[in-house]
Parts: structure tokens; sequence; C-alpha cells
């Protein structure tokens, strides 16, 4: 029990929030805003355990990252390879491990211009994000890929809000009065 931390207060009832555990000793916060707050829409926390052999003699430490973008990204996923941000737009972002230093996520070109809701991945290969206008896309460790479903000829096409999956080839995904289910690994 790492106990109650705090985290710079940062504003309205129109904020959302998101994490991701990466590890026992780390979490990842995206905050998001609509409208933007401030001119802001968005800023990203990791909260890490710091000290001490044992947890009751750890402390948390909050350090603020640049997402580089000022539309919502409500998002967020971790592994020990990266973490990952999508949001407004088909806004996506990543940290690399290595690059951590920075505390400056890299713009990731995206396939769609909808606006992604949540991430979930198996590994630093096989990351998938789904959001509005049913948008589904594929990160194989190269680059995002749009998926088709059977709303790609429908005019009203339905928003997703979460993905989930037990493994790579058994893939669920939900959001308004629909599911749809991935099996077989994603191109």
């Amino acid at each position: 029990d790492a106990g109650p931390h705090t985290i710079p207060h940062l504003g309205e009832e129109s904020a959302a929030i998101s994490l991701a555990v990466s590890r026992n000793d780390e979490v990842w916060a995206s905050y998001s805003w609509r409208p933007p707050q401030w001119g802001v829409g968005h800023r990203v926390f990791r909260l890490s355990m710091k000290g001490g052999g044992a947890p009751d003699d750890a402390t948390w430490e909050t350090e603020e990252y640049d997402g580089r973008s000022h539309l919502p990204m409500p998002a967020v996923w971790a592994d020990e390879q990266a973490i990952w941000l999508a949001g407004d737009g088909g806004t996506l972002r990543r940290l690399a491990r290595a690059d951590m230093q920075t505390k400056t996520f890299e713009i990731v070109p995206s396939p769609v211009s909808a606006d992604l809701k949540t991430l979930f991945g198996f590994g630093p290969n096989d990351i998938w994000a789904v959001g509005d206008e049913s948008t589904v896309i594929h990160w194989d460790g190269t680059s995002w890929t749009k998926l088709s479903t059977p709303f790609d000829e429908v005019e009203h096409k339905p928003n997703l809000v979460a993905v989930w999956g037990s493994s790579p080839d058994d893939v669920w995904i939900v959001g308004d009065g629909t599911m749809l289910h991935f099996q077989g690994n994603a191109p």
C-alpha cells in the first residue's frame, strides 16, 4: 500500500483523468479538459516510488512531462518499453524509456483524424486504440494501421469507448450500443 498521494491541483470538474500502471513503482496520469482550460487541453504526469528498501519507507515523486499537444489526450498506456498517449483529432504520442530524460513525448503519425478514447496493449508491438466514428487502429511496432469494422459503410457510425483483450487473438471493443470481437492477430 503506497498510501495516499496528491498531485498538483489541476482545475475544474471538466477534467478527465486516465491512469496507466506500468510497473509496481510507476503510474502515469493523463489529464484532459474539454473545452481546454487556460489554453491547455492536456497534461501528463509520472508518479514514481523513490527511496527506502521497504514500501513503508518509500515516497512518491511527481514529475510533469510534455505531451506536445494542446488537444485533450484522454488515453494512456504504458509498458517497460514506452508510454503512449492518444486523443482528439487522432493525436498519438510516444515516449520511449530510453528518452525519458527529455520529458518530452514524440509525435507519432496517425492514420485517422477521429477522436481516440482509449488504448490497450499486449506489448510494444501490439497496441490498440479506439474512438469516435467506429475508429479502430493497431500498432505493430512500426506504424499505426486503421482496421476495418462492420460499420465502415454505415452513415451513422457508433463511437467506440473501450478496448480490452485476454490475448492478442481475443480483443473486445465496446461503444454506443455495440460490441466488436477481433479474433486472430491484427495486421
